[in-house]
Protein backbone atom coordinates (compact mmCIF):
# COMPACT_ATOMS: atom_id res chain seq x y z
CA UNK A 1 0.00 0.00 0.00
CA UNK A 2 3.08 2.23 -0.11
CA UNK A 3 2.05 3.72 -3.47
CA UNK A 4 -1.29 4.77 -1.99
CA UNK A 5 0.50 6.67 0.79
CA UNK A 6 1.83 9.04 -1.88
CA UNK A 7 -1.72 10.38 -2.28
CA UNK A 8 -1.81 11.79 1.25
CA UNK A 9 -1.21 15.50 1.80
CA UNK A 10 -0.78 17.47 5.02
CA UNK A 11 -3.27 20.31 5.36
CA UNK A 12 -2.54 23.64 7.10
CA UNK A 13 -3.90 22.39 10.45
CA UNK A 14 -1.80 19.19 10.28
CA UNK A 15 -4.67 16.96 9.19
CA UNK A 16 -3.73 14.26 6.70
CA UNK A 17 -6.09 13.99 3.72
CA UNK A 18 -6.26 12.07 0.46
CA UNK A 19 -8.82 12.86 -2.21
CA UNK A 20 -10.16 11.63 -5.51
CA UNK A 21 -13.30 12.51 -7.44
CA UNK A 22 -15.29 9.94 -5.43
CA UNK A 23 -13.81 9.97 -1.96
CA UNK A 24 -12.03 12.03 0.68
CA UNK A 25 -10.06 10.27 3.40
CA UNK A 26 -9.22 12.27 6.52
CA UNK A 27 -6.93 11.55 9.46
CA UNK A 28 -7.21 14.47 11.91
CA UNK A 29 -4.28 15.44 14.11
CA UNK A 30 -4.39 13.25 17.23
CA UNK A 31 -5.12 15.11 20.45
CA UNK A 32 -2.20 15.56 22.82
CA UNK A 33 -1.81 12.47 24.96
CA UNK A 34 -4.24 10.43 22.85
CA UNK A 35 -3.32 6.83 22.15
CA UNK A 36 -5.86 6.55 19.33
CA UNK A 37 -5.77 8.05 15.84
CA UNK A 38 -9.17 8.65 14.24
CA UNK A 39 -9.97 8.44 10.52
CA UNK A 40 -12.96 9.34 8.32
CA UNK A 41 -14.05 8.09 4.90
CA UNK A 42 -16.25 10.59 3.07
CA UNK A 43 -18.00 10.04 -0.25
CA UNK A 44 -18.54 12.96 -2.60
CA UNK A 45 -22.06 12.99 -4.00
CA UNK A 46 -23.99 15.86 -5.60
CA UNK A 47 -21.57 18.43 -4.24
CA UNK A 48 -21.84 17.06 -0.69
CA UNK A 49 -19.53 14.95 1.43
CA UNK A 50 -21.33 12.01 3.04
CA UNK A 51 -19.72 10.09 5.90
CA UNK A 52 -19.37 6.43 4.90
CA UNK A 53 -17.42 5.30 7.90
CA UNK A 54 -14.87 6.11 10.56
CA UNK A 55 -12.67 4.37 13.04
CA UNK A 56 -9.60 4.50 15.25
CA UNK A 57 -6.17 2.93 15.07
CA UNK A 58 -3.01 3.05 17.16
CA UNK A 59 -0.81 4.94 14.68
CA UNK A 60 -1.06 7.41 11.82
CA UNK A 61 0.09 4.81 9.29
CA UNK A 62 -2.46 2.28 10.56
CA UNK A 63 -5.23 4.90 10.37
CA UNK A 64 -4.23 5.79 6.79
CA UNK A 65 -4.20 2.11 5.80
CA UNK A 66 -7.56 1.46 7.49
CA UNK A 67 -9.15 4.43 5.69
CA UNK A 68 -7.87 3.12 2.34
CA UNK A 69 -9.19 -0.39 3.07
CA UNK A 70 -12.58 0.98 4.09
CA UNK A 71 -12.83 3.01 0.86
CA UNK A 72 -11.98 -0.14 -1.10
CA UNK A 73 -14.69 -2.12 0.72
CA UNK A 74 -17.20 0.45 -0.54
CA UNK A 75 -15.76 -0.25 -4.01
CA UNK A 76 -14.28 3.23 -4.16
CA UNK A 77 -10.90 3.02 -5.83
CA UNK A 78 -9.13 6.16 -4.77
CA UNK A 79 -5.44 6.48 -5.43
CA UNK A 80 -3.80 3.77 -7.49
CA UNK A 81 -4.98 1.26 -4.91
CA UNK A 82 -4.98 -1.67 -7.30
CA UNK A 83 -7.69 -3.70 -9.05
Amino acid sequence: MEQAHDAWQTEADGTLAAESEEVRLVVPVPRAGSRQVHFLVLCREAGLQVLLGSGTQESLRDAMDAAMRMAQRFRLRPFGSGA
